[in-house]
């Protein structure tokens, strides 16, 4: 089997300016990223900085205020 290099790998999460406030303040502004095949990523920051926040949004579990969010699978991307 074949080794692909990692620019190669594709993207398997994409967050792009993903946006969710609580008041109108606290919550998450413009978060991005990207993780290919095989990354590992650590969210880190300060007590109530969007964290757990995120991960919901990631999950279906929140909504989103502005933003996206894609999964790539198999079968092409798909949108929450």
């Amino acid at each position: 089997m074949k080794k692909r290099r990692w620019e190669d790998r594709k993207k398997m999460l994409e967050v792009k300016n993903v946006r969710k406030l609580y008041d109108n303040k606290n919550g998450i502004q413009k978060a991005n990223f990207a993780l290919k095949e095989g990354e590992l990523c650590a969210l880190l920051g300060r007590n109530g900085s969007g964290k757990t926040t995120l991960l919901k949004c990631i999950l279906g579990l929140c909504e989103i205020d502005d933003g996206e969010i894609l999964f790539s699978r198999k079968t092409g991307k798909s949108t929450i």
